[in-house]
């Protein structure tokens, strides 16, 4: 099972424990979409009897499917519960409990998300603008800036800040499918520190060898032209100790040489050394 597909298994096996946030839940999975079980339906939607009407439609309320933790019975006092609210407050006005339960119909209808470990990106596919619109007014209640983008005569919301699709599992109750993510974040996070940590080295290391080369060239120069010898005698011992340290660092010069000298001092005496050969 993908990682979409475990975050979707965690909002089926939840029970909501409030008639309301069920009806929430029942909106969220119909407005995104309008796909339930056996039809395909788009637009308002009400109850009457044992009918739903959608768009003037009449459909039979046991053709529908919401959710697999709750009973037929709390179907029909759901869709009796819609049929009776002016939707968009009901949702707009609703507690977190109840912008919560819309969140997770609406991803378990037409969410997915990609696992952690190829790249952060949280999306749900809206047919509807004024329902997208909807959607992203809830997400920002609940603290998640979404942006949208056009694709397929749909509006796409989606998240790609890894701190906030961790927020949005937590909101969805995929417990396990947060704690998995946000452990991938930091393996994620350990290894860009390293590759930034070694790429550092890697730079520095090159500076180091580059410099050394141009170093020892100006020595050598100095020796061919025979004028080495004729350097005084601080000049004379470091030229000569990087000729048999030709990949050491400033530092480790330094070390070397001993005399209390400094890194800078080494740098000092070698910059004077090609000024010299370049004479």
């Amino acid at each position: 099972m993908n990682f979409t597909g475990r975050v979707k298994a965690a909002i089926k096996n939840y029970e909501f424990e409030r008639i309301d946030e069920y009806s929430a839940f029942v909106i969220g999975f119909l407005s995104s979409t309008g796909y339930v079980y056996k039809e395909t339906v788009r637009g308002e939607f009400a109850k009457k009897d044992e009918y739903i009407i959608i768009k003037g439609e009449e459909l039979r309320m046991e053709d529908f499917y919401f959710h697999p933790k709750m009973d037929e019975d709390l179907n029909y006092i759901a869709m009796d519960f819609i049929g009776n609210t002016d939707i968009g407050k009901f949702i707009e006005n609703g507690d977190m409990a109840i912008k919560r339960a819309f969140l997770k119909g609406a991803f378990l209808s037409q969410g997915s998300i990609t696992d952690p470990k190829d790249a952060y990106h949280f999306e749900i596919a809206i047919g509807n603008k004024t329902e997208a619109e909807r959607l992203i007014k809830v997400l920002s209640d609940l603290g998640v800036n979404a942006k949208t983008v056009e694709r397929d005569r749909k509006t796409v919301l989606y998240v790609k800040e890894g701190s906030e699709i961790s927020d949005i599992l937590t909101l969805l109750g995929a417990i396990p499918e947060t704690l998995y993510f946000e452990e991938q974040m930091v393996i994620k996070s350990a290894r860009n520190d390293t590759n930034r940590r070694v790429n550092c080295e890697t730079a520095n290391l090159s500076k180091t060898i580059s410099a050394g080369v141009k170093q020892t060239h100006a020595i050598e120069k100095l020796k061919e032209d025979g004028r080495l010898e004729l350097l005084d005698e601080s000049l004379y011992e470091v030229a000569i100790l990087r000729l048999a340290n030709p990949d050491a660092s400033l530092k480790e010069l330094a070390m070397l040489y001993g005399h209390g000298i400094s890194r800078s001092g080494i740098n000092h005496r070698l910059q004077k050394i090609i000024e010299l050969a370049e004479e």
